[in-house]
């Protein structure tokens, strides 16, 4: 055990600058608050409801809020200083928040308060993102966009897991005015945080201005015209719509197990202690495999793990097995869930023209909450009218499915189009062509070895940047 946690502590990457360092922990404390904040909300309207679709309109309030402004968001990152707003963001969700902590302490919060205020976060976020990833991007270490990316998922995943196991405690105990103080007080350190950052691109407020925003057209031509970023975004949206729900169902699984709210607690936290992992495994698997491998297995993992799940609730285990056998498979969810989705997202960024960054951005987030928002609807509306334990079986299933047929058309190997080149990376190609077989499976090394397209390009080797001067 001592020899893990140490192969675990050595591998966790660190960050690759000291700007990225101080987000690191202003983000950590502020998804500590948010975590509190989202197991307050979902547990309080199942309890009041118990219906698993009111539970997954928390989600969709936000989603939908964050979805009419994805595209508009881009813009605005093109246009003013992305430290100002981030800052400008947090300290509004505070605000947000701190009225939904006054009506918790007046025994006035309603379901319909909730449901409101989770709009203005999803609001408040869709303006923060494309700004927050590209401060991310402009502070990391260049070809390490992705590590980045998994080492935030790691964090964020890290305080879910404490979150929701110390929320589940509190709200047993002293009910969710705790987990609302502290939520409002998290984002203040963010905010201070990023409001010191340098700003090391040499642009001013005046040339943001003048900068013409992208068409619609423009972004969709974009996406599109990229074989990696086209596949990263399809995938995405795929998981969104069939995998991810799972989250939004724990509350209902959970009431299936036991009825405390240290249940769900466990279960959501066994979820993210999986994908707190995420920037270890792809620390270390990246340097071995491509990405197409990366996205192929963490799916199929995930997939599989859904299917077991849906078993193991479906089977007469008895509480004690159950609880344990479906913290397992949760565990492995989380992982190659979260793992999937930082390389995806890093591919999505890494594969446009930095002038059109922010509208891809915008439009990425807008299909991920489109299906996101669509696939737990659905699943909720189902976990109300059939036995729960079918759905994570069912979409599980279709995952699996996916992602063979994805593989038997080879469909994953455009996503190594944006895979940064590496010296580790050029060892793992040398040592494989001396083998008979690609790590790719039955194909021959010849496929295995040939140099891929560059970051952005199109089957015809035509770049994006070419596409888009054009």
């Amino acid at each position: 055990m001592t020899s893990m946690r140490a192969e675990i502590m050595r591998n966790f990457p660190r960050p690759s600058s000291p700007q990225l360092g101080r987000m690191a922990w202003g983000s950590f404390i502020s998804s500590l608050g948010s975590t509190f904040q989202v197991f307050a909300f979902t547990y309080v309207v199942y309890a009041t409801t118990k219906s698993a679709l009111a539970t997954v309109m928390v989600g969709v309030s936000f989603a939908v809020a964050f979805g009419v402004l994805a595209l508009p968001a881009g813009t605005i990152a093109k246009r003013f200083d992305h430290r100002r707003i981030v800052a400008i963001v947090s300290i509004a969700k505070a605000f947000i928040y701190a009225a939904i902590l006054a009506l918790q302490l007046t025994d006035k919060l309603s379901v319909t308060a909730i449901l409101i205020s989770s709009a203005a976060s999803g609001a408040t976020s869709a303006i923060q993102y494309p700004c927050w990833q590209q401060l991310l991007q402009q502070f990391s270490a260049k070809g390490q966009l992705d590590e980045s990316d998994a080492l935030f998922y790691s964090l964020s995943s890290i305080t879910s897991v404490a979150g929701a196991l110390v929320g589940g405690a509190l709200l047993d105990a002293v009910g969710p005015a705790p987990l609302f103080a502290f939520n409002v007080l998290s984002y203040v350190p963010l905010a201070f945080i990023v409001v010191r950052l340098p700003d090391e691109t040499g642009a001013n407020a005046t040339s943001k201005v003048k900068e013409a925003s992208a068409s619609l057209k423009m972004v969709l031509s974009t996406i599109t015209g990229s074989r990696a970023v086209r596949m990263a975004v399809i995938f995405t949206a795929l998981l969104e719509l069939l995998a991810w729900p799972l989250v939004s169902l724990l509350p209902k699984i959970a009431s299936e197990v036991g009825s405390a709210a240290k249940v769900y607690g466990l279960l959501l936290a066994s979820f993210y202690a999986g994908a707190a992992l995420v920037a270890v495994l792809l620390r270390r698997w990246k340097e071995r495999e491509r990405y197409s491998r990366i996205i192929r297995f963490s799916a199929f993992a995930s997939g599989g793990a859904l299917v077991i799940a849906g078993i193991v609730g479906i089977a007469p285990l008895g509480t004690a097995l159950t609880l344990a056998g479906l913290s397992i498979v949760l565990a492995a969810a989380g992982l190659g869930l979260a793992t999937a989705q930082a390389v995806l997202s890093a591919i999505t960024q890494l594969g446009v023209p930095k002038k059109i960054e922010g509208e891809v951005l915008g439009m990425f987030a807008l299909i991920t909450i489109f299906f996101g928002t669509i696939g737990a609807s659905a699943e909720g509306y189902l976990a109300d009218l059939l036995d729960v334990w079918w759905l994570p079986l069912a979409s599980g299933a279709l995952v699996v499915v996916i992602v063979i047929l994805i593989r038997l058309r080879r469909g994953f190997q455009v996503l190594n189009d944006a895979q940064p080149k590496s010296a580790a990376g050029l060892k793992h190609v040398k040592r494989h062509a001396r083998s008979r077989h690609s790590t790719e499976g039955r194909f021959t090394v010849l496929a295995h070895v040939r140099k891929p397209l560059s970051v952005g390009t199109d089957e015809n080797g035509v770049s994006d940047e070419d596409r888009f001067k054009a």
